[in-house]
Formats: structure tokens, sequence, C-alpha cells
């Protein structure tokens, strides 16, 4: 039996991802971070460069966040992501664009739209209350992930709407508008 040296980590993709990841020119994989110290749904300035976006209302009001460590950090605008879910569900998620590192999720938004978020190391999930459907999390490393493929021809449409994640579809809504009740 002859023995391989051992890899640090492999990616195996399930099936749905791998015929995404097929698809190289239309979808971009993006990890978000589930966060339930953050006010706002956030994405870097850079995160996404061949995604346009534009003006939000919180650009256009002078709206700023303060960071972990007391700096405060312009609203620059905002970006309609339309993406699908690790279970195949195509959503839409509009994020505030600012200089951030990384995506960060809204705990507290999705919440205040009707969402239910579960953290459990064993099953995490974002859970819309009226209809129950639910799209998983992944726990790593002390941090909750949502991993979603964006579509390349995202971008502002639609920018007027600030939703967590909304279906693309008009059906059942998973994760519905954030701050539009």
């Amino acid at each position: 039996m002859v023995k391989k040296p051992l890899s640090p980590l492999m990616t195996i993709l399930p099936e749905k991802l791998l015929e995404l990841h097929r698809e190289k020119q239309e979808w971009i994989p993006l990890r978000i971070t589930v966060d339930s110290g953050a006010t706002a749904t956030v994405i870097g300035t850079d995160a996404l460069p061949s995604i346009p976006w534009g003006p939000s209302p919180g650009s256009v009001a002078g709206v700023m966040y303060e960071v972990a460590n007391g700096c405060r950090i312009k609203n620059r605008g905002q970006q309609v992501l339309n993406v699908r879910t690790r279970e195949g569900r195509d959503r839409r998620i509009t994020c505030q664009v600012c200089d951030v590192n990384k995506c960060l999720m809204s705990v507290s938004m999705l919440n205040e739209a009707e969402q239910r978020v579960m953290f459990d190391v064993h099953r995490s999930y974002i859970e819309d209350v009226e209809s129950g459907d639910r799209i998983g999390m992944i726990y790593e490393d002390k941090t909750y992930y949502l991993d979603v493929w964006v579509k390349a021809d995202s971008g502002v449409e639609g920018a007027a709407m600030a939703v967590a994640l909304k279906p693309v579809d008009n059906g059942p809504a998973v994760f519905a508008g954030q701050g539009t009740k």
C-alpha cells in the first residue's frame, strides 16, 4: 500500500456547488459572516469588484458605522446581490458598501424582518418565522457563515429596497426584507 502525503485541507464541493463551479463566468463564491453584533448587512468596497454598486439612502444621508476598534467608517452606497444558497435557492441580498474586510450579515436586521437565527455547533440556520423555511449556516473556527454564490450580473437594481435576503422568484420569503415592514 502506497501512503499519500498528508494534505492540510482538501475542499470537496457538493454536486450543487460543482454545477455552479462549472459556470465560473456566471457565479462568484462569497462567504458571509452572520454577525449578532452588526447593525447593518455590509460588504467591503472591493469584495466583489466586478459587480456595480451605487448610492443608497444611507450613503446619501451621511450614515457612518462604528467598528470594533472604535473607528468610524462611511456608508459608501449599496450593492444588490443575486445569490444562490447551498440549498440551491435563489435569493437577493442588499449590502451596504463600506470599508470592511469581510461581508457581515446583521442578525438584528434579520430578526426585525421575522427571521429566526439559530446558532448551534451542530445545526445552525436562518428560518423564516412565517413559512418555517430554513437556510443552513456553517460553523467553523467559532464563527457562523452563510456560503452563497453571487450571480455575476448582480448590481444596483432594486437598490431602494433594504433587504437581508429576499427571494428572487417572488416565492415564499426565506429572508424577508430588512426594514421594509
